[in-house]
């Protein structure tokens, strides 16, 4: 894996080998974020990102699963005087096409990210979606969207999420999601059917699968730095299962 992050220091955002914050002596990684950092112009967010080092390609099916920690004061989002939504904690992406404008990262993506209505106190919940990244025209706009705002979201708990990608078209692409609390029962977020590919594009393989992500926009990072929260996530136990 290699690391990626929104900062050009440690100060900003950083990932490092610890002891479990919840005393079991086992050694995790942990991915933080800080705050934007200002010698980036036009960030306007920051985020910690694991990724692989080699690219994916397309073997048609992709299944990892792995143990997070989400710290409590992630909860405090919930607080914030409006809508929530960017978020993201799992990303999948696909390459560029070359010929064509869009965002640098690739050519479209799909994650698994926390969003909140805009009450204050408003529940996060989950939120699965699938954006068009270019042209650049159509950038950020939704090829799917679902949420799930049912299941809890078990912050300051060790839990597996289980997250399963078969390639395809609108009929034969899939996305399962999975949570596992430790020592409880599994819960499926979602189980969903549509492109998981750039629409009428298979040859747009994949090209970032990035488990550890911890994704923030602007002014929910200054909202929580603000308010002297502690925006990280642990990880550990990391899987990825042959289909």
């Amino acid at each position: 894996a290699d690391m990626t992050q929104n900062s050009s220091s440690n100060a900003y955002a950083y990932e490092e080998i610890l002891l479990d914050p919840t005393g079991s002596g086992r050694k995790v990684m942990m991915g933080r974020i800080i705050n934007d950092d200002p010698t980036l112009g036009g960030t306007s967010r920051a985020q910690m990102t694991m990724g692989l080092a080699t690219k994916p390609g397309d073997i048609g099916v992709y299944h990892t699963s792995h143990r997070m920690y989400m710290h409590p004061d992630l909860k405090y989002i919930e607080q914030y005087p409006g809508v929530a939504d960017w978020f993201s904690i799992f990303e999948v992406w696909n390459v560029k096409d070359p010929n064509m404008d869009g965002d640098c990262c690739g050519s479209a993506r799909w994650g698994l990210s926390l969003h909140k209505d805009s009450p204050v106190g408003s529940p996060l919940y989950w939120n699965l979606y699938s954006e068009y990244m270019q042209p650049a025209s159509l950038q950020y706009q939704d090829i799917w969207k679902y949420t799930n705002k049912t299941a809890q979201i078990p912050f300051g708990t060790w839990f597996t999420l289980d997250f399963y990608l078969k390639r395809g078209d609108a009929t034969n692409g899939r996305i399962i999601v999975k949570i596992t609390p430790d020592g409880g029962a599994t819960t499926t977020l979602f189980d969903v059917t549509g492109y998981t590919m750039y629409p009428n594009r298979p040859d747009l393989v994949l090209n970032y699968w990035t488990p550890f992500k911890l994704y923030i926009g602007d002014p929910w990072l200054s909202w929580m730095t603000n308010n002297g929260k502690y925006m990280a996530i642990y990880y550990n136990d990391y899987k990825w299962y042959k289909n």
